[in-house]
């Protein structure tokens, strides 16, 4: 039989992928009732379909033009259950891999992280006000101003 202390290793490692496991079912819940996390972009933009490859290759900085010639400017959320959902379901990592990635980015000097924002709020102003941004909400009352991108494997 195990014992889990408080202090222990253990312990904390298997709250951490509980807590995970939740935030994926809720996800998983909010997607299934249609509340699912929204790609949106400038209306710059001229795509309105793009694949989970090039989300990933925006979100890692390898993509740097959108069709038309517009410098593609990717925004994120800085911390919460949103980027951590957003980073499983897109890039494919953890959030903190994905933030690792653009530390070792930053430290070499071959890369500029996407903008972050501390709230969608802000993001979305950005991104309605920003010729060639992206970004991701979970909830999108005013689409003015605003394009909502599909995202196909």
């Amino acid at each position: 039989m195990m014992k889990f202390d408080i202090t222990s290793q253990r312990f904390w490692r298997y709250g951490k992928v509980l807590l995970l496991t939740c935030m994926l079912v809720l996800a998983g819940n909010c997607q299934a009732e249609g509340k699912g996390i929204m790609i949106i972009a400038n209306p710059s933009v001229s795509e309105v379909v793009v694949s989970a490859r090039d989300m990933r290759l925006i979100y890692f900085g390898k993509m740097k033009k959108w069709q038309n010639g517009t410098r593609v400017k990717p925004a994120q959320i800085k911390s919460g259950a949103l980027p951590e959902i957003f980073s499983l379901e897109y890039m494919k990592k953890p959030y903190r891999k994905y933030k690792l990635y653009w530390r070792r980015v930053i430290a070499a000097g071959t890369g500029i992280p996407p903008r972050s924002f501390a709230s969608q709020k802000l993001m979305l102003e950005y991104v309605r006000n920003t010729k060639g941004a992206i970004g991701y909400v979970d909830n999108l009352t005013d689409k003015n101003g605003i394009v909502v991108l599909q995202v196909i494997d």
